[in-house]
């Protein structure tokens, strides 16, 4: 890894929830933090969940929810 890279580490409560259209996924979520890899990390995990959140709708969530991002210095 590389000055500035992001490490990303999550449950599968991340990746799998589900909507009409499928599951979240991996490519999403990966998605998601390459958008905004120059915010600060708190944000970015705010914006993964809030887009999880989006995602899934009324519905309640079916698992929990880990999300570990650490940036190198």
């Amino acid at each position: 890894m590389r000055r500035g890279d992001i490490f990303l580490a999550y449950s599968d409560g991340v990746t799998e929830p589900e909507n009409d259209f499928g599951e979240f996924g991996e490519e999403r979520l990966t998605s998601i933090v390459r958008e905004n890899r120059d915010l600060p990390l708190a944000r970015i995990s705010e914006i993964v969940t809030a887009a999880v959140d989006d995602w899934i709708g009324a519905a309640e969530q079916p698992d929990d929810v880990t999300l570990v991002l650490a940036r190198v210095r």
